[in-house]
């Protein structure tokens, strides 16, 4: 009971945080654009636009391949199985929603 109180609170403060964070970054960001005027804006325009092309290369050329050979290899084992259960003259080629070919 103490451990699941304790818990709930750090989700509350942590969700408070969350909340705040926007407006505590804009605060600072506020005196650097003061400073600098419009060209810190360009150059976190940009670091932005970067860090999300990398994140987006990431998912695509690493986190798919392994998603879809993850999908494809239980799908082939699945397959395997199914056929090994039934008698040849019920095997049809049936497609499965979640194994595509």
């Amino acid at each position: 009971m103490f451990f699941r109180a304790v818990a709930e609170s750090m989700l509350v403060i942590v969700r408070w945080l969350l909340v705040v964070a926007p407006i505590g970054v804009f605060a600072l960001a506020l005196p650097l654009v003061a400073r600098l005027g419009f060209s810190a804006v360009g150059a976190l325009v940009t670091y932005v636009a970067l860090v999300s092309l990398v994140a987006v290369l990431f998912m695509l050329l690493v986190l798919y391949r392994r998603a879809r050979g993850a999908v494809a290899s239980r799908c082939a084992s699945s397959r395997a199985l199914s056929l090994r259960r039934r008698p040849s003259r019920f095997r049809r080629d049936r497609r499965s929603p979640r194994c595509p070919r």
